[in-house]
C-alpha cells in the first residue's frame, strides 16, 4: 500500500478512496484488510467516509432495482425455444439425404433467426416507448417519495421562502408562529393556491407537491438533472409536471441533489401569471419581520398603521437565553458544537466558530424567531472539545502486543473479527454520544450554579429542568447500550471480576452530581479507546477488561439515578 505506516498502516495521511472502494468489495489482501480495519478502528474521518461510499453504493443498487428493473416491461411473447425447433427438425429429415437435410436445416434456422430478430426489435421499441412515456413517472414518483422521507428524518425548522409574480415579490416565514401574520395583499395569491389543492402553508416542499401531483386524474411528468457549470459538485433534479385538469396547469420542484432539500419551484397557473418559489438563506434577509410583500419597483408596502415612538431598548434576560439553549437542543447544535452563547446588552449574543453553511441556515433558522437574539459567524478553524481530547488521545500511539491480544480475546468471546468490528463501533459510536451529551450537561452546570438557580423564576427552572433530562435520558440510554453490548465479552476475557459494589452519584445539588457523572462517563470513553481503539490506557492491557467491567457498573448505576433525579424535578 502506497501510503507510509503507522499503527494502523498510515503516518501523516490516510488511505485513498481507490483502497478503501476495494476494502469495502473485497478485493484487498489478508494483510492489506489487517491495516485498514486498524486505521478504521482508530479514525474517524476515515469511517465517516467509508460510510458515505457505502451508502452511495446502496444509492445505486436501489435506485437499479426499484426505478429500472422494475420499470422494465416484460417481452411481447416467450422467447422461442431454438432447441426444440432443432428436433422437430431432426425427427423429420431422419430419412433424408445429407444434401436435402443441410438445405432444411439452413432455411429453419434463417426462420428462427428472423423470428429472433423481430422479437428483439419490437421489445426495443416496446422499451424506448416505455422510457419516453413511463419511467419519467416512475422516476418522479420515486424521487419525491425520497425526498418526503428525507425531510421527515430531518428535525423541523423554520424556513424562509420567497414568492414572486410579475407584480410583487412576498417573503414568507414557514413553520413558526409568526408565520401567521397576514396581509391582504395576499389574499388573491393564497385564494390561487386554495382553489388548486396546493399548500399555502408550506408551499415549497416535496410533500406539498406530492399531494397535489397525487390528486391529478391524467399528468405527464418530466425530470432533469442539471450541474453547475461552475461548481460541479452541486447537483439538482428538476420535476414538472402537466396536466390538462384544474386551475394549476404545471407546477416544477427543483431539489437538490445531495440531500434532497427543495430549493425552488415553479406554479402556471390557468389564465394567470405564473408564480415562482424560491428557498432564501437567513443570512439573505433581515431578522425583523416574518412577512413582507415588496412592489415591483422595490419599494416596501407601507403599514396600515404609523409607527409609534421607539422602545427603550431592554436587557436580555436569563429567560431568552435559557430559550436560546432550548432552540439549540431542538437541533443538536448544543451537542459539543463550537457556539458561545452569552447576554450583552439587549441580546444574546451566539458566536459560532468554523461553522460549515447549511448548520448556519439551520441556527438562522431555529433563532431568528426568537427575540433579542444576534447570530454572528467566525470562520476561523476550531475543533469541539471531544474532538480535541480525542485527537490527543489518538495521536502518536501504536498498538502494542498486550492490546493485540485483548483484541483477540474479545474477537474469540464475541465470535469473530466482524462480530468484533460491528461491537466495536457501536461501542465508541455510543461513547461519543455519552461524551457530547456530558460535555453539554457540565456547561448547563457550570453555568448555572445553585446560586443562581435558586434565583429564577419557575418558568426559567421549568426550562433549565428540560434541558437536563434531556441529556439524562440520552446518557441513561448510552450507558445501557454500552452495557449491553460489552459487558457479556468482558466478562468472558476479564481474569477476575470486581465483586465491590458500584459507585453511586453522592449526595448534594444536580450540579455535583454532574461532575461526578461526567468524571465516570471519561473513565469510561478512555478504557473504550484502549480497549477497541488501540489507544493505550493509563494502566495495564490485563487489567482493561475488569477496569471496564467495574466503570461501567457505575455509569449504569449513576445514569439511573441522575436521570431520576432530573425527571422528577420536571
Amino acid at each position: 500500500m502506497s501510503s507510509v505506516n503507522d499503527r494502523s498502516g498510515y503516518l501523516s495521511g490516510h488511505p485513498s478512496d481507490g483502497e478503501w472502494l476495494r476494502f469495502a468489495d473485497g478485493e484487498v489482501t489478508g494483510r492489506e484488510e489487517k491495516q485498514l480495519r486498524a486505521h478504521l478502528a482508530a479514525c474517524w474521518q476515515c469511517r465517516a467516509a467509508l460510510e458515505e461510499t457505502q451508502k452511495a453504493v446502496n444509492a445505486c443498487v436501489e435506485y437499479k432495482e426499484v426505478v429500472l428493473k422494475a420499470g422494465y416491461p416484460a417481452p411481447p411473447e416467450p422467447w422461442f425455444d431454438i432447441y426444440r425447433e432443432f428436433e422437430r427438425i431432426e425427427e423429420k429429415t431422419a430419412g433424408q439425404t445429407w444434401f436435402a437435410r443441410f438445405s432444411n436445416w439452413m432455411t429453419a434456422a434463417w426462420t428462427v433467426r428472423r423470428t429472433s430478430y423481430a422479437a428483439i426489435a419490437t421489445t426495443l421499441v416496446a422499451l424506448l416507448v416505455w422510457q419516453s412515456w413511463q419511467l419519467p413517472a416512475v422516476q418522479a414518483a420515486s424521487l419525491l417519495r425520497r425526498a418526503v422521507a428525507s425531510a421527515e428524518s430531518r428535525p423541523a425548522k423554520v424556513r424562509r421562502v420567497r414568492i414572486k409574480t410579475k407584480s410583487a415579490t412576498l417573503t414568507r416565514v414557514i413553520g413558526s408562529p409568526l408565520q401567521a401574520t397576514q396581509n391582504k395583499d395576499l389574499e388573491p395569491i393564497e385564494a390561487l393556491f386554495r382553489q388548486a389543492n396546493y399548500d399555502w402553508d408550506d408551499p415549497l416542499s416535496a410533500r406539498t407537491f406530492q399531494r397535489w401531483r397525487s390528486q391529478l386524474s391524467s399528468r405527464h411528468d418530466e425530470l432533469t438533472s442539471t450541474m453547475d457549470a461552475a461548481a460541479p459538485e452541486s447537483r439538482y433534479h428538476r420535476i414538472r409536471t402537466t396536466t390538462e385538469s384544474g386551475e394549476l396547469i404545471a407546477a416544477s420542484l427543483t431539489l437538490r441533489a445531495s440531500d434532497l432539500e427543495p430549493t425552488s419551484g415553479l406554479l402556471e397557473f390557468r389564465n394567470h401569471e405564473p408564480i415562482e418559489i424560491q428557498a432564501v438563506a437567513a443570512e439573505q434577509l433581515p431578522a425583523a419581520d416574518s412577512t413582507s410583500v415588496v412592489s415591483g419597483v422595490g419599494t416596501p408596502q407601507p403599514s396600515a398603521l404609523p409607527p409609534g415612538p421607539e422602545a427603550p431598548a431592554q436587557p436580555a434576560t436569563l429567560h431568552d437565553e435559557l430559550l436560546v439553549f432550548k432552540a439549540l437542543r431542538g437541533i443538536g447544535a448544543d451537542l459539543d458544537q463550537p457556539l458561545e452563547v452569552t447576554r450583552n446588552g439587549p441580546a444574546v449574543e451566539v458566536t459560532g466558530v468554523a461553522v460549515p453553511a447549511e448548520r448556519r441556515q439551520e441556527l438562522h433558522a431555529a433563532l431568528d424567531a426568537l427575540p433579542r437574539v444576534r447570530l454572528q459567524f467566525n470562520d476561523a478553524g476550531s475543533v469541539s472539545a471531544a474532538q480535541l481530547e480525542r485527537h490527543l488521545s489518538n495521536s502518536g500511539n501504536s498498538i502494542s502486543p498486550e492490546i493485540e491480544q485483548l483484541q483477540g480475546r474479545l474477537e474469540t468471546a464475541l465470535g469473530g473479527r466482524a462480530a468484533f468490528t460491528n461491537v466495536a463501533d457501536r461501542a465508541l459510536e455510543s461513547g461519543d454520544d455519552l461524551m457530547a451529551r456530558m460535555h453539554a450537561l457540565r456547561r448547563l452546570a457550570e453555568r448555572y450554579p445553585t446560586n443562581i438557580e435558586n434565583s429564577m423564576t419557575g418558568e426559567e427552572r421549568s426550562l433549565l429542568a428540560g434541558l437536563r433530562h434531556d441529556h439524562a435520558a440520552a446518557v441513561l440510554a448510552q450507558a445501557a447500550t454500552l452495557q449491553k453490548l460489552l459487558a457479556p465479552a468482558l466478562r468472558k476475557v476479564a481474569p477476575r471480576v470486581d465483586a465491590r459494589p458500584a459507585t453511586a452519584l453522592g449526595a448534594g445539588p444536580w450540579q455535583s452530581a454532574t461532575e461526578q457523572l461526567f468524571n465516570t462517563s471519561r473513565q469510561v470513553d478512555l478504557l473504550l479507546a484502549g480497549a477497541l481503539a488501540a489507544t493505550p490506557a493509563a494502566r495495564p492491557a490485563e487489567s482493561i477488561p475488569g477496569d471496564l467491567l467495574a466503570r461501567l457498573a457505575d455509569l449504569m448505576v449513576q445514569a439511573e439515578s441522575y436521570e431520576k433525579m432530573a425527571r422528577e424535578v420536571q
